[in-house]
């Protein structure tokens, strides 16, 4: 999914997201405003690509040490087991309009997934 990145890295791109707004505006400063207006919208949305590159990383990184533990995926496998999928799956059709038939597709392709213990 995504390569691991050194928390060092991941530290720099956050501090980077949060300083680069002031920084271009401070560099900026005196330029005509259309092309304030058209480097700010840009940096806005490096700034939310950087947020989200980040986080997704983060959230990839916790996810492949809790997949590579076969204790805690026997365990997840474990705990879906005493879930009502029954009522999960009338609740989804009752709030969403979702097919019953898809909700339980989800649920056997999620343990299945977790009883081959595929990697990220």
């Amino acid at each position: 999914v995504l390569c691991a990145i050194p928390s060092a890295l991941t530290q720099l791109l956050r501090h980077l997201g949060k300083n680069l707004e002031t920084w271009m505006k401070n560099a900026l400063s005196g330029s005509h405003p259309e092309v304030l207006k058209i480097k700010m919208a840009c940096i806005k949305s490096l700034n939310l690509c950087l947020k989200r590159y980040t986080g997704l990383n983060h959230l990839a990184q916790a996810s492949r040490a809790v997949l590579g533990n076969s204790y805690l995926i026997q365990q997840m496998v474990d705990d879906l087991n005493k879930i009502d999928f029954d009522s999960v799956r009338d609740n989804c059709g009752w709030i969403c309009e979702c097919n019953s038939n898809i909700v339980c597709l989800l649920e056997e392709e999620f343990k299945n997934t977790l009883k081959r213990e595929v990697n990220l």
